[in-house]
């Protein structure tokens, strides 16, 4: 009889024990703390982390706002939460290169900063993304390093959690026995842990511990192992956890031939199949009915089910679970005397377990045929395939030993007394092998000392000729290297510039403090293309006016920030200086003072880009807009504003800029920005995201708080963009407008630390 699947349940990286009531006592903390501090991080971080559970969508949507938050308030705590979260993420999503990636970054931060207790959790859930990519070596490396850390600091928790991971492991290699060791040893460690998770980590160890029983085909030890998890789940009223052990409990008891039994954990798996409502559990409750009536030998009613099963299974596209249907079927048939059809479902059988690569279920589809042709008296095919069986199945158990022996070499796990022993019956071969080398060697130095004598009379000749090649080359050599070692300084001397230049930059860009104070509700999604940016966004006040500008400066990298730099030294100067008003007037300032600077021998530097005024107690926003339109959004309207159609600097046209304005209402949204968003390539075609489509994600998500726009913006340019570069910088400044009484300080504040800057920390 086909044996059910078994299934071994994989601890995840922390254990999670919140419960919806938690979720909406966090929510409130999020809603209370509406301010742009630390706790509202920290809270947000608690979000993510309890969602896990839940909705992988809103963990990352809470991470990455924790993480825009921590990262604007140099919180490190909330950082590394945050990317320890998004790891975590990108892990159930298998995204494991990412995944691996972010990890290793947390470890990194972890070693930096602190705690050391807390490198535990960093090593367990980077060992675990390699269980998942079957990496089994590097996964024991950082298992155990955890395992390490987390007695060094007495973590009695983390440490039954480690073991769990390593037992899995050596699950996955068929190292049985050290797998059942190794889970005990959880088991002993948490029978003296004295805490309110005991029984439920209790409960998932046994759970794994009956699987390995059953895989073994010693159904009464994992029944009773199975007995305790069932028991705790239902008590619990846990459905989830309790799906997998009834799934085996079923599988169990019908290998037992406990009829009983059997029908009360099927009926038990009909109970949660209604409340999950998931097509690969339904496929799997019809796959355990049909094995019990292919037991009650009522062949008939098990194809039907199988029947069902199928047609569940080929909606989720399961090789493995519609091979071991197929085969089901298939054995149906048989014992119906269908011998045809049994032999056109085995053969089906055997493609998806091909493609599927179960080799357990393949032996199976061999004895299957075997069967089939021996009820049709064709004992010639019939005895063909249960040698294709044999054969199979003792290529499985020495593939399985090859394994095995390949693994305790690479975890070094093999016990002291079976090394001596593998060396003690070696030795007599090794010193064998070693006679024989000796002959081999004293041959082929015979033969060897010969070619030496003939070739060393055409060494001679050949020598003088490279000796002066050579002198050639060491000269060369050495020029070469010289020649390295300069670049690498001369490399070196200008990231440091460039690095330099950044925090230059970062003084003259707009002062957050200084926009917050203003215009409270706004925020900036900034990302320049290199390290230094050509995009700027600038704020400034004289008397009772307010001015806010973005920018997009000719060229990006080292010389856009050159002209950003220019740029907003000249608006200073028009406005401060020369006392200008109308921001007509000082992009008409900006454009002459760039042409007499650097609009020489042709060259039409400068810049594309909008400056708002706004007043003191008047609703009217007047502006100026250079080839780029700010976007008003009111009452869930859409409206491009107008602009002028040349840049500030040499263009087509020279004619004086005009002042536009309109009247904002509370509550509207002000969007300025530049050209990087919407030309940026990508997508699954590698296209331009266009300025439609960004003015559509704008206005899907206007009602947000700014900051969560923010953060929206933030991810969907990421998801845009994928593998490819980035090819422009990138600023988006939105302002809800009237929302909270304006305050201008006595003077313009400039920046005094770089907390106090948006940017993007990735540069």
């Amino acid at each position: 009889m086909r044996k059910i699947l078994i299934t071994i349940i994989i601890f995840s990286s922390s254990f999670s024990f919140a419960q919806r009531r938690i979720l909406d006592s966090i929510k409130q903390q999020v809603k209370i703390h509406k301010d742009l501090d630390t706790a509202r991080a920290f809270y947000l971080n608690e979000l993510a982390w309890q969602y896990l559970d839940y909705s992988i969508d809103s963990t990352e949507m809470y991470y990455s706002e924790a993480l825009i938050l921590s990262e604007r308030l140099n919180y490190i705590s909330g950082i590394i939460t945050a990317k320890n979260t998004k790891g975590l993420t990108l892990r159930i999503s298998n995204k494991f290169e990412e995944a691996i990636k972010v990890a290793e970054e947390v470890i990194a931060l972890r070693k930096k900063y602190g705690p050391e207790a807390k490198l535990t959790g960093a090593y367990t859930n980077l060992g675990s993304i390699y269980i998942l990519r079957a990496e089994y070596a590097k996964a024991l490396k950082y298992l155990n390093k955890g395992l390490e850390n987390a007695q060094k600091w007495k973590q009695i928790e983390n440490q039954i959690l480690i073991l769990s991971n390593i037992a899995i492991v050596y699950n996955y290699n068929d190292l049985n026995d050290l797998a059942l060791e190794t889970f005990q040893k959880a088991v002993a460690i948490n029978k003296k842990f004295n805490s309110v998770s005991r029984d439920e980590q209790q409960a998932q160890l046994y759970a794994n511990i009956a699987a390995i029983y059953s895989k073994r085909g010693l159904n009464a030890e994992s029944y009773k192992y199975l007995k305790f998890s069932y028991d705790f789940y239902k008590k619990e009223n846990n459905t989830r956890q309790n799906s997998v052990v009834v799934f085996n409990m079923a599988g169990t008891t019908i290998n037992l031939e406990d009829q009983k039994a059997a029908e009360f954990y099927i009926k038990e798996m009909e109970d949660i199949s209604k409340q999950l409502n998931e097509a690969e559990y339904t496929a799997s409750l019809h796959m355990v009915k049909a094995n019990y009536l292919r037991w009650q030998k009522k062949f008939a009613q098990a194809s039907t089910e199988v029947d069902k099963g199928l047609a569940i299974v080929d909606t989720i596209n399961s090789l493995r679970y519609y091979g071991v249907l197929l085969g089901q079927k298939a054995e149906c048939y048989e014992k119906l005397q269908n011998y045809k059809m049994a032999i056109a479902l085995c053969e089906k059988a055997l493609v998806v377990s091909r493609k599927a690569g179960d080799k357990s279920e393949i032996t199976s589809i061999y004895k299957g045929f075997s069967e089939a042709y021996k009820g049709m008296n064709d004992y010639k095919k019939a005895f063909e395939y249960q040698e294709k069986a044999t054969e199979l199945h003792d290529s499985i158990l020495n593939e399985n030993f090859d394994t095995q022996m390949a693994t305790l070499s690479s975890y070094n796990q093999l016990d002291k007394k079976e090394r001596e022993l593998a060396l003690s019956n070696s030795e007599n071969e090794k010193v064998s092998i070693e006679n024989k080398r000796q002959t081999s060697l004293l041959i082929a130095g015979s033969i060897v000392g010969l070619l030496v004598f003939v070739l060393l009379i055409f060494s001679l000749r050949a020598y003088r000729v490279k000796q002066k090649d050579n002198v050639l080359l060491n000269d060369q050599k050495e020029e070469i290297e010289h020649q390295k070692d300069l670049v690498d300084e001369k490399q070196k001397e200008i990231v440091d510039s460039i690095n330099y230049a950044l925090q230059i930059q970062k003084t003259l860009i707009a002062n957050h403090e200084l926009v917050n104070e203003t215009v409270p509700d706004s925020f900036v999604f900034f990302k320049p293309k290199d390290i230094v940016s050509g995009d700027f966004y600038w704020a400034t006040k004289k008397d009772k006016r307010f001015y806010l500008a973005v920018c997009d400066s000719t060229g990006h990298g080292v010389p856009g920030a050159f002209m950003s730099l220019l740029n907003i030294n000249y608006l200073n100067e028009a406005i401060k200086e020369k006392g200008l008003v109308k921001p007509s007037e000082v992009f008409d300032h900006v454009r002459k003072r760039l042409i007499e600077t650097i609009s020489q021998n042709g060259r039409r530097d400068g810049m594309d880009g909008i400056l708002i005024c706004m007043e003191e107690n008047n609703n009217t926003i007047t502006y100026a807009a250079a080839n780029n339109k700010p976007i008003l959004i009111s009452e869930n309207k859409l409206v491009e504003l107008k602009c002028d159609k040349m840049p500030v600097g040499i263009g087509e046209k020279a004619l004086p800029f005009s002042d536009f304005s309109f009247e904002g209402k509370k509550g509207d949204m002000l969007y300025l920005y530049t050209d990087g968003f919407p030309d940026q390539f990508g997508g699954p075609k590698g296209k331009k995201f266009k300025y439609k489509q960004l003015e559509e994600l704008l206005l899907e998500n206007n009602n947000l708080d700014v900051y969560k726009q923010e953060v929206v913006l933030k991810q969907k340019f990421e998801n845009w963009i994928g593998p490819l570069e980035q090819v422009d910088d990138v600023c988006v400044l939105g302002i809800r407008l009237y929302t909270k009484e304006s305050v201008y300080p006595g003077s313009e504040a400039m920046l005094e630390s770089e907390k106090n800057i948006t940017l993007n920390k990735n540069v």
